[in-house]
């Protein structure tokens, strides 16, 4: 099943990468994000990494735009929680977000939005020899600054909230 996935993931990148060579609105990121959450006592502080694909759509205002995006990452760092005298390992299976993004370009190389997000986040968890694994999409809303270094490159600051858990993001944008 994951080969089918990952299979399905790459004929689908190709072929956004194919319609979107001639677009100048396209858009490719990478970042690191953090992922944590404190419930009845529990602290979690998880980490991956994420690759995006966003199209940014201009409006009848030139400051604005609406940029819908998709973003998948991995675990990059796990955490151990101790509840009732046993060390659990917590760690990031796979994260998939998809979002859309209102931008404000407030003068030529900053800019801020707010972003609504549907996101998936698959936990696994593991001690004493027994694994757990609990899949989940929640809704969301962000918001975020960027700089734009030049016209192909940006790089971004963002926060997300998903029903208590925060999710910050540190990312760098190719526009192409």
């Amino acid at each position: 099943m994951k080969k089918i996935k990952t299979s399905m993931l790459a004929m689908a990148t190709a072929s956004l990468l194919m319609a979107g060579s001639a677009h100048a609105d396209w858009n490719w990121s990478a970042g690191y994000t953090n992922i944590s959450d404190d419930d009845d006592g529990i602290d979690i502080s998880l980490s991956a990494v994420t690759v995006g694909v966003g199209y940014e759509f201009e409006t009848t205002y030139d400051a604005f735009t609406v940029m819908p995006e998709l973003k998948v990452g991995f675990g990059v760092a796990d955490d151990n929680v101790r509840i009732a005298d046993t060390n659990i390992n917590v760690d990031i299976d796979r994260y998939t977000e998809l979002s859309v993004r209102a931008n404000y370009q407030v003068n030529d190389s900053f800019f801020i939005y707010a972003q609504p997000a549907y996101a998936n986040l698959k936990i696994d968890a593991s001690a004493n020899g027994f694994s757990e694994s609990e899949d989940d999409w929640e809704f969301g809303y962000g918001v975020g600054a960027g700089f734009k270094a030049s016209d192909d490159l940006a790089f971004e600051l963002s926060y997300q909230d998903f029903d208590g858990t925060d999710v910050v993001s540190g990312t760098v944008r190719y526009f192409f």
